[in-house]
Parts: C-alpha cells; structure tokens; sequence
C-alpha cells in the first residue's frame, strides 16, 4: 500500500477535453463550475480544489481521458492534483494547427463554505495564431449547505490579446443542486464582458446515482445540444465517458481518475480490515515529522473500527494486538468498537502474542482468538502497586511535611509512610473488587466463563499456546500472517473512501487531556516520556473548537490523575465558558481523579467507562525539608527577613506551629472549595458532595451510582451523546482530534526523539515523577491521586 501512494504521488494525472473554443471554452462535457472533479478541477473551477483538500486532505490525484472525434485526430489532456494545487496539460487538434496550453492553478478556503481559486494557462504552438495566449482565471464556490453550491468564474480577467485583438473575459454562474440523495442537477450561465448579458450561453445537465459509485448523466449545450454521460467508480479508480452525438465531429470523451484513496463503487476493492495495535497507541496522537514516528491516538483505532463497521465491502476485520500500552478503561473502549463492528455484522478476529488481561478483555469482544505459538497467555488478576519512601528519606535526612484533606487521599503517603494507612488499604482493596467484578462480568458474557472457571484460570495464572485452547481461553493457535494468507480476502489498513460531498459535513471536535495537571511544561516529565496538560494548551485546542463554525459540539477527553489547582481551576473555568457556546461532554480514560474531576466536572455530560477511577475530591499540601540532609553534607543556608514566615516554604528549615497552623488553614480552604465547585457542577447537595468526596478514588460504576458522572459508557457513547445533543443524526457528521501539528523547523515533531520513541523504565519514571512532584510542592498546593500504579497480568 505504501509503494502505491508513492507510485500514485509520482505519476498522477488527469485528463479531459474541452469545446471547439480553444481560447474559451474549458469547461469539460457534462460538468458544471459549481462542482468538483478531482484534478480535472485544474480546468472546471480551480476553487473547488480548495474543497477537495478540506473534504478528503492532501490526496494525489491521478486520471487520463481523451476524445475522439470524427475525421480527426485525437485531442488529450493531462493534470494532476494534490491538495490545493493542480497543474494541467491539454494538447489540442484544430484546423490551423495543434496546441499545448500550460495550467497552473491554486484553490484554497476563505472560510469552511467559501472558497477561491486562481488558474494560470498559456499556449504553446507551430501556429501563430495558436501560441503565447496568456490567461489569468479566478474563480469561487459557496458551499454552505449539503443540497447545493453556488460558483463564479472570470476567465481571461488580464485581457490578453489574440491575433492583435483584446479577448473579452468571460463571467460564467454556475449552481450545483441536489433535491434528493440520489439526483443533482446543474446549469452554468456565461456571458461576456464585451456584451456583458446581453448574449448568454448555458449548460444544463442531470445527474442520477443508479447504484453506489454508477452515475448517468445527460445534458444540453446551446452549442453542442444534446449531451449524456456515464461514470464508474472501481476500487482507486473512476471512469468516466460523454457522448456529444450533435457536434460535427461526434466527439466521444473517454478517461479515468486516480486516487491513493479508493472511490465509493458498487463492487468494493477491499473486503477486509487489517490493523495492528501496540506500543505506539496514546491517547493523544503524537506528529512524529519529517524524521520521528507518529504515534496514533486510541481515537484513531476506534474511528478505523467505526467506519470499517459502515463499509459494506468490509466483510472480516483481523487485529494483530502485539500489546496495549494504555489502561484497563482504554482497552474497554476498544473492546467495546470490536463489539459494535462485530454488531455490523462484520467478523472480527483477534491475534495475540505475549498477552496479559488488557489484551485479553479486548480480545473476549472478537468472534475468534488466536494465539500465536512460543507466546503466553499472563491471567493472573489485577494488582495495585505503590512505592513508600519514607524509610529512604530518613535515611538520606530528607522529611516530606505533607498535609491532606480528605480520609482516603493517600497521596502524601508516598513520602510520609512506610506503608499505606489502613483507609488507603481499604479503598484500594474494594476498587480493586469492583473492577474484577467488572471484568468478569464481560468475559462471562463474551467468552462464556463460569465464576468456578475464572477461579481456576487465576490460580493458573499462566498459560502455553496449548493450555489457552485447552482452557477454551482462545479458539485457535495460528500466526496473523498465516491467517491472512489463508482467507479469500483483500486487505487493507485504512477503509477511508473518497468522499464526494456538495459541503463539508458538521464536526465533533475531540480534545484530550491526557497526563498531570501542570502550570507549565515540565522538562523532567518530558524526560520520562509523560504526557503533560497545560492550561494554555486546553486554551489553544478550545479556542479553535469554539472559532470553527463547522464545529457543533465538544467531547473532552480526560485522562488524568490530578495535578496543581490553580491550572486546573483555570481549566474547569475554560470548559464552563465553552459550554456557553458549544455542549462539552466529557469521555474519562483510565483516570479523571482529583484535579481531573476537577476538570471534568462542569461539563454537559459526563461519560466513564466501568473500569475509569475516578472521584479523589481531596487535596494536599506541604513542602520537602531538608534540614537533616544540609546537616550531613555540611550545608548552610541564610535567610535574612523581618517578616515572620518569609521563609515559610524554604526548605533547609521544618515548618513552625505557626507555619504549621497557615498551612491547615489553607488546605481547609482548597478542600472546602473543591467540594463546593463540585457540588454546584454536578447540582448535588454540600453534604452529599461531601460524602463522596474525601479524597475517595472511584470505578465509573461506582462514580455513576453516586451522580458523580452520568453514565458508563465508551469513548464513541461519548462522540454520538456530543451529536445527539445538538441534533445531528447517525453518519450525518465526522469527529476528529484536535493536536498539535509538527512544526516545520522540528524535524523530530511534536516530542522530538524524547517523547516519540522513549520511556523511561518503570520503576525509574515513578520515582523521578515522584521526586518532581516533591520539588513542585515548595510552592503549590496540588489536587492529585495516589502515586499508585494499577497493574494487570
């Protein structure tokens, strides 16, 4: 597939014929302004190029097509396309001589419903009277509704000269209508400068969609009469044909276009789906550039299900799942995409490698499992697992002075403890039951094992290929290659077709905030390959949100354990100013806790999946001493000040009683105000908000049954809710990710080497995140879950 795209870069072309009027006449058989035609768009309207690249990105864009014509030679034209650009040759038979024109053309947006364009051409002729004819065209399109478009084009607006004498430029309207799905209907007016709408020449013409990617057309010129057409859409290629039996030469134009991207046609290139998930997939797509590699978002895989689940040609989908490096909520997500695909009626087939309990519960969801010979299958439950460094600390002479508010919010703990406090026990102990609870409820349900079996396979715990299919864990033992090879099916990585819009469709925008809370980037976090928010980051993706008019609604997409306050309450100030103008729903990851609750709260509409934890409303606070470790190292520090807690967060000095009694005071304040934000957000009462506070981490079905979200649900739940809400119907819109684009002066896109292709081993990331953490605290008070990394085998 990928020697074909570039095949197709380099050698695309597209061809079509014009009139007897070689200085005028460029508007193709059965065509009209107000349309768009791939590349040969170059000569239609260069406006509509601009569209094109909007509806369907930068694709190259290839054809051929020539006439011919009674008692004559042939005439042929070549053009290519990709993105807004299009150049064209056209190689013209006439009585006194043959012609080369020359186009250069460029179509871009105004807006998402206007766009224009410009077309350069000149002529070069053994003739005379054929050659050097320089034109300047421009042209527009409005597009502001799915039934119809309306076009203007001026060509020749620099008055060149033939033959001695000023051409006049011609003005052409054009209007594109489609009353009913499967009919459009076009007319094209032109007149001429020098007799400005006094003499009007027309194009009318009907097009009728007999069956998916089969088009008749028919038509009428006011010279050339009668007129009708066929178009044939096959697999990356479209052709096309008109008939003009009324011309004195009968001319019959014939040709094909090209795309790397496959035409909508009744007989589909493709009848299978194959994808490969692993270690590259994050929640927020990362732009590797020019010489990094692009790491797909989760989004990404889910959307490719969606539309393989739409496609009708799509009949098997296979899913190499080498390893999932996200979280037991993620892997639900795409579990719960592989269920509605196998819904559509599509056979779903998943392959593992080395495979723990992510990759089996988004297996559980296929039709077949197989696993791979040599591999194990690890089913040995879930497991919590937390760092005390208490003891570290001591000794090396350093002491976390570290205040929480809430009696689950454990987070502290990591440096004030040698173990977890019997509260944090016990909260981790039910989350972890009912998640179990959770997952067992769907492997129940899609891979029919029994309570007595499931105990049987955790006291296993590991498994051989061949234990796996004796268990009846998996259905088979096979490669994904072989697999492949054996079906009867074509392959493809990617169902997208061409789309073939009068306007752009309205969106959901997606904007994720995966990662801790932060006022600015950290460069130790990048370090570690950790994922960041910022509020001026969540500013920039709302404001383009907000600014698109083609944009209806928001999903939010948190994936956070928490961070500082203050960027956090700037965030959840952000999403309220946004729902104002836009429904903002919100889709939890694997964590939405502590200050990302907070900033999940005063959303439209709150969706987590069953497995999220979310909820730890608490907050905490301090600062690190380090007295003891100055004295060791023979350490001194001078604080000269009148003022009685200058030095209040300096850490070469424990806290005063005094110090102490402010830090209490304050902590109270963010905790009551916390629970007040959340209180008012989610319209529960103050003593409820309360209740369910405490610095308690949730599952989503725990946080659903206490109003802290509104549903459990998937990430698509989410996007269609964010539809629903603003009335858009199923298929009538897109969705997309908004990210950060690679800059062009960094080569290495959006992370540079650091945060495309490195992680930093576990246990060393936890600890440097953790001591990060330490140092932030000198000065801010942070709302954030337990450093606790849930863990599966």
């Amino acid at each position: 597939m990928r020697a074909y795209k570039w095949i197709g870069l380099l050698l695309t072309a597209s061809f079509s014929v014009f009139g007897a009027d070689v200085l005028k006449d460029n508007v193709e058989y059965t065509t009209s302004i107000a349309g768009a035609y791939d590349s040969r768009s170059t000569f239609t309207n260069p406006a509509a190029l601009g569209f094109q690249t909007d509806l369907n990105g930068a694709t190259p864009l290839s054809a051929f097509s020539t006439s011919l014509n009674a008692n004559q030679n042939n005439d042929y034209v070549f053009s290519m396309a990709f993105g807004w650009l299009g150049f064209g040759i056209e190689h013209l038979v006439r009585n006194v001589g043959d012609l080369n024109r020359y186009s250069f053309a460029l179509g871009m947006p105004f807006t998402p419903y206007l766009y224009y364009g410009i077309r350069y051409a000149f002529t070069r002729s053994d003739s005379a009277a054929l050659s050097h004819y320089d034109s300047l065209t421009m042209g527009l399109q409005l597009r502001a509704h799915k039934r119809f478009s309306l076009a203007l084009l001026a060509e020749g607006l620099n008055q060149p000269t033939h033959n001695g004498s000023l051409v006049p430029t011609r003005y052409t309207a054009g209007l594109l209508l489609n009353p009913i799905d499967p009919v459009r209907l076009t007319l094209d007016i032109n007149t001429y400068s020098n007799n400005f709408l006094k003499s009007l020449g027309y194009e009318a013409n009907a097009e009728v969609e007999l069956a998916r990617g089969v088009r008749v057309r028919a038509g009428y010129h006011h010279e050339r009469k009668w007129q009708v057409g066929l178009q044939l859409n096959f697999g990356f290629t479209s052709y096309f044909s008109a008939f003009q039996p009324e011309t004195p030469t009968r001319s019959v134009l014939i040709g094909a276009q090209f795309s790397v991207k496959p035409y909508s046609s009744l007989i589909s290139f493709h009848s299978g789906l194959e994808m490969t998930v692993n270690g590259a997939v994050a929640e927020e797509p990362v732009n590797g550039g020019l010489l990094g590699s692009d790491r797909p978002s989760l989004l990404d895989l889910l959307k490719r299900l969606d539309e393989a689940s739409k496609e009708p040609g799509i009949e098997v989908i296979l899913i190499d799942l080498k390893s999932f490096p996200l979280g037991l909520a993620a892997a639900q997500d795409l579990a719960d995409a592989v269920l509605r695909a196998r819904g559509a009626g599509k056979e779903v087939e998943v392959f593992l490698g080395n495979a723990g309990l992510k990759e089996y519960l988004v297996a559980a969801a296929a039709d077949r499992i197989y696993i791979e010979e040599g591999s194990e299958l690890r089913l040995a439950g879930l497991r919590e697992a937390r760092y005390y460094l208490r003891g570290t600390l001591d000794k090396i002479g350093i002491e976390g002075e570290l205040f929480a508010k809430g009696k689950y919010k454990s987070a502290p703990e990591t440096f004030t403890r040698r173990g977890p406090s019997e509260a944090s026990k016990e909260a981790s102990l039910q989350r972890l039951r009912s998640l179990e609870k959770t997952i067992f409820a769907h492997l129940q349900k899609h891979r029919k094992i029994s309570q007595k079996k499931w105990g049987q396979v955790l006291d296993h715990a590991m498994f051989s290929p061949e234990e796996a299919k004796e268990w009846q864990l998996v259905d088979a033992i096979d490669t994904f290659p072989d697999r492949k090879e054996s079906l009867n099916a074509i392959f493809t990585e990617n169902v997208q077709v061409m789309k073939d819009s009068i306007a752009l469709q309205p969106r959901i925008a997606v904007i994720v905030a995966s990662g801790d809370i932060l006022q600015g980037r950290s460069a130790l976090l990048s370090f570690a390959g950790s994922p960041q928010i910022t509020y001026k980051k969540m500013e920039t993706f709302f404001e383009s949100a907000l600014a698109d008019p083609l944009t209806q609604a928001i999903v939010f997409r948190v994936s956070s354990p928490g961070g500082e306050i203050l960027p956090s309450r700037q965030i959840a100030s952000l999403i309220e100013r946004a729902k104002k103008k836009k429904p903002v729903i919100v889709s939890m990851g694997d964590y939405a806790a502590s200050g990302g609750y907070m900033i999940s709260a005063p959303a439209n509409e709150i969706f987590a999946s069953p497995t999220t934890l979310t909820g730890s409303i608490g907050v905490f606070l301090g600062k690190v001493n380090l007295s003891k470790l100055y004295q060791k190292i023979d350490l001194k520090k001078e604080i000269l000040t009148d003022a009685p807690y200058a030095d209040l967060y300096s850490e070469d000095r424990g806290l005063s009683p005094g110090g102490r009694k402010i830090l209490s005071r304050r902590l109270d304040q963010y905790y009551d105000s916390f629970v007040d934000y959340v209180a008012k957000q989610r319209q529960l009462a103050l003593s409820k908000a309360n209740e369910e506070a405490q610095g308690r981490v949730w599952t989503g079905t725990e946080a659903a049954g206490k109003k802290l979200v509104d549903k459990t649900g998937s990430y698509l739940d989410a996007v269609e809710a964010a539809a629903k809400r603003v009335g858009l119907a199923p298929g009538a819109y897109e969705y997309y990710v908004l990210a950060n684009s690679a800059s062009l002066f960094s080569p290495f896109g959006d992370g540079g080497w650091l945060k495309a292709e490195t992680k930093t081993p576990w246990p060393v990331a936890s600890i440097a995140e953790q001591i990060h953490w330490a140092t932030l605290l000198s000065e801010r008070p942070f709302l954030y879950l337990s450093a606790t990394g849930l863990m599966e085998n």
